[in-house]
């Protein structure tokens, strides 16, 4: 089982070149998504006004492997936790937004590798779903 950061999801509604790897991993694993990164991957495609990635995002929201989980006041601790020691304006090169954090506390809840594109969760106590070089 993975955890889901909005990052990943982008990736593949628009096409980026970690696309096919990322849909690899997330229809290979059974993923877990916190619903308030749901709400940001929404957002962020109804933003960029590209209707193939709406419906990307809709068809990977609807797989079956896919489990939305709300968020709980233990997960918002564990966020705090997150931007205390990797936050925006915390000195730490990891940088992590809100997004991040939520996207974090999801997985580190339970112990889950987190599947995202970038460097900012590397820089992190997290461990990644797959490699993928910038």
């Amino acid at each position: 089982m993975i955890a889901v950061d909005t990052s990943a999801l982008l990736a593949i509604a628009f096409g980026e070149p970690e696309a096919q790897t990322f849909l690899a991993a997330r229809t290979r694993e059974d993923c877990v998504l916190g619903t308030p990164t749901a709400l940001e991957a929404h957002i962020a495609v109804e933003r960029r006004g590209e209707p193939d990635a709406t419906g990307i995002l809709r068809e990977l929201m609807s797989l079956s492997n896919l489990t939305l989980l709300p968020f709980t006041a233990a997960q918002a601790f564990i966020a705090q936790r997150a931007f205390d020691l990797y936050g925006k304006g915390r000195e730490h090169p990891a940088s992590l937004n809100l997004g991040d954090g939520l996207s974090s506390a999801i997985a580190k809840r339970d112990e889950l590798p987190l599947l995202f594109k970038g460097t900012d969760f590397s820089m992190t106590d997290l461990v990644p779903a797959v490699s993928v070089r910038p």
